[in-house]
């Protein structure tokens, strides 16, 4: 393949209609240059762009030379395509080093907010609170960790995105609800976590139903679509118990 050094936004048209991540998409075509590949300078047939920690694919996958893709993206590297079309080729070239994950886009046009409020699940246990993410939550914790670091690094959160944070008596942060990428348009991507994987003493009580009621109720009041991508069953077995309806379910994979 061939690396685009010039005129990207010539072959950026392969993902304009890309079904998935659309936020990411417009935030690193936006705010970054990405590594960006197709198999043809003049006559491309499929694109690849990388933009840390996901490879985007799209394109013809009839034409694509999967060693070179492999030599590419090589090992531990999370990609996202433009169709479940690419699921054998990906199988079957790469067989037990790779990892297929199945995920669900939902649609969000039939969400009450009236409904959404039923399950907020408040008072909070011990001496927990949320409220709006102020930029002293930023400095350290779960949100610098997982958000900031790598997505706002050119951007300032307190200006090009929102959302809510999990606290104690001290303010450490324990989880949060926001918008995952710096806002581009009127979809912005809800992003929930509650806990770090080593310290799941919150987790399984509604509170991480609860944060998301409280980012939904503000996309509500700023006129903004809060998109749901479930990466996991609980994930989208929450989004379907608030009202989002599922639109399309598609693949993740993770080469090993």
């Amino acid at each position: 393949m061939f690396e685009v050094t010039k005129d990207h936004d010539k072959y950026f048209t392969f993902f304009e209609s890309f079904p998935v991540f659309q936020n990411f998409v417009r935030f690193i075509q936006k705010y970054h240059t990405p590594k960006l590949f197709v198999d043809d300078l003049d006559h491309p047939n499929y694109s690849l762009m990388y933009f840390h920690p996901i490879y985007f694919i799209a394109g013809d996958y009839t034409k694509v030379n999967m060693n070179d893709m492999e030599a590419l993206m090589g090992t531990n590297a999370w990609v996202a395509t433009d169709s479940d079309d690419w699921k054998d080729v990906f199988e079957q070239h790469y067989q037990d080093k790779i990892e297929t994950y199945p995920r669900v886009l939902f649609d969000s046009s039939q969400l009450k907010l009236d409904h959404v409020l039923t399950f907020r699940n408040e008072p909070l246990p011990d001496d927990l609170r949320i409220e709006p993410i102020k930029e002293e939550y930023l400095q350290r914790g779960m949100i610098h960790d997982d958000v900031l670091i790598r997505f706002f690094t050119k951007n300032d959160f307190m200006k090009d995105g929102f959302g809510f944070a999990l606290l104690d008596s001290k303010n450490n942060v324990h989880g949060f609800a926001l918008t995952n990428y710096p806002i581009t348009s009127k979809t912005v991507e809800l992003y929930f976590r509650v806990g770090y994987n080593d310290y799941p003493k919150y987790r399984n009580q509604g509170i991480g139903t609860t944060l998301c009621t409280y980012f939904i109720e503000e996309c509500f009041k700023r006129g903004f679509d809060p998109e749901w991508d479930a990466a996991h069953p609980g994930s989208a077995k929450i989004a379907r118990r608030l009202g989002y309806i599922d639109k399309h379910k598609w693949f993740m994979y993770h080469v090993k």
